[in-house]
């Protein structure tokens, strides 16, 4: 199993701080409320325990899935709790939202442009701080069962990601409305390959 080291997780660290700037600005256009974003950790698990990161594997969550391409291909994941991705939707429609039966097309639209932006925010960083070119793609977005999100990834991922069984980076996004004063989280997963190269790199420019 590959280790990820201290300076892999500060450069993350510094590229979504850099991200999470920006989306506050985007975001907060999108959705015509003042947003803030932070971004208080970012932390190593295991694939196989992601689903505990989002309520447990009992509970339901939101998944968007981006394809990355360019220098480098890989992916991207953005995980919500329903009740949070339920809130976030709320917000950028500006209109109520009926949980039996969400997301609709609709709502799933609404989300994939909130992962559009996000994912894109934060690789737009990493070019800014590496120099490396990337073409992200529509994100896919599902909703299923958090027990079910491992068979999810290596389906999405297939032979191109290393999803079955290994340490990745999980960055915790805190958002926060003050007008309404709602409060939720979106957690980003770094896909095995970017992850990779991100490690690489910095590992070189240290040398």
């Amino acid at each position: 199993m590959k280790k990820i080291d201290s300076l892999t997780i500060d450069a993350i660290k510094e590229v979504s701080n850099i991200a999470a700037g920006h989306l506050s600005e985007v975001v907060s256009q999108l959705t015509g409320k003042e947003m803030s974003l932070s971004v208080p950790d970012s932390n190593i698990v295991n694939v196989k325990d992601a689903a505990d990161t989002v309520g447990g594997k009992g509970a339901t969550i939101v998944v968007g899935y981006m394809n990355v391409f360019g220098d480098v291909t890989g992916s991207m994941v953005f995980l919500m709790p329903k009740k949070d991705a339920i809130k976030l939707t709320t917000l950028i429609l500006d209109t109520d939202v009926s949980p039996l039966m969400f997301p609709s097309a609709l709502e799933k639209d609404a989300l994939r442009e909130l992962v559009t932006i996000t994912g894109g925010a934060f690789l737009s960083a990493i070019t800014q701080f590496l120099g490396v070119y990337f073409a992200p793609t529509s994100p896919v977005i599902s909703s299923f069962g958090a027990f079910n999100l491992l068979n999810f990834l290596k389906t999405r991922g297939g032979a191109m990601e290393e999803y079955e069984s290994r340490d990745i980076v999980l960055v915790s996004i805190k958002y926060r409305v003050e007008e309404t004063e709602t409060e939720g989280e979106i957690l980003m997963l770094v896909g095995p390959t970017i992850l990779d190269y991100l490690s690489r790199e910095i590992a070189g420019n240290e040398q």
